[in-house]
């Protein structure tokens, strides 16, 4: 439960530009910096469990049981994960 109400308020948030950035390229570069800052920013087991699932592409069930944890928490800290990273990226620069 805690997993899809999560991952549904972070794909319900639009993507407003940048304030005073017209250059496209500018304004791509310095919101993947913000991502990286943003995922960077993490408590250890969210940004563990986040790069596990979303760049090492780990299912939940994997990154569970490496990690000896139930897979309602792996689920939980990815969630946590994916609203502070899209809370950052909401945030003005």
């Amino acid at each position: 439960m805690c997993f899809r109400k999560l991952v549904q308020r972070f794909h319900r948030r639009g993507q407003a530009p940048e304030p005073g950035e017209s250059d496209g390229v500018s304004r791509q570069h310095m919101r993947r910096l913000r991502y990286h800052a943003a995922v960077e920013a993490l408590p250890d087991l969210q940004r563990d469990v986040f790069r596990r699932h979303r760049i090492d592409g780990r299912s939940l069930a994997e990154i569970a049981e490496t990690l000896g944890l139930p897979v309602t928490e792996v689920e939980c800290q990815l969630a946590g994960a994916l609203v502070a990273i899209s809370d950052a990226l909401d945030r003005p620069a």
